[in-house]
């Protein structure tokens, strides 16, 4: 599993949670975490610069993301599943697809 992300994590509890969770995974699967880098917007912040943001920031993204992949984009207003859910998913596609699984959080 692969998991690709904006900016790096700057709060320390938060990178503490994040390596126990990496760890957990890792009895279960390899996991990659690929972070892209934040683009500043502008003082300004007009909505034609935030969408240049946006759009650099997916270009990133992409060129994370390889062709083969199975690409899953976490989203606040997104589906929400329950992690029995989550693994019958996760389960169905390794199943199904054969494919690397790409979570993308933007």
């Amino acid at each position: 599993m692969k998991i690709v992300c904006v900016g790096k994590i700057k709060e320390k509890s938060l990178a503490t949670l994040i390596q126990e969770y990496c760890k957990r995974i890792g009895a279960y699967t390899k996991l990659e975490i690929v972070e892209v880098d934040d683009i500043l917007a502008p003082q300004s912040n007009s909505d034609a610069q935030n969408e240049q943001v946006k759009y650099k920031e997916g270009q990133a993204i992409l060129s994370k993301i390889k062709e083969k992949e199975f690409v899953i984009l976490l989203d606040l207003k997104g589906k929400m599943l329950t992690s029995e859910s989550l693994s019958e998913k996760i389960e169905e596609i390794q199943t199904y697809h054969g494919s690397q699984i790409t979570s993308v959080i933007g």
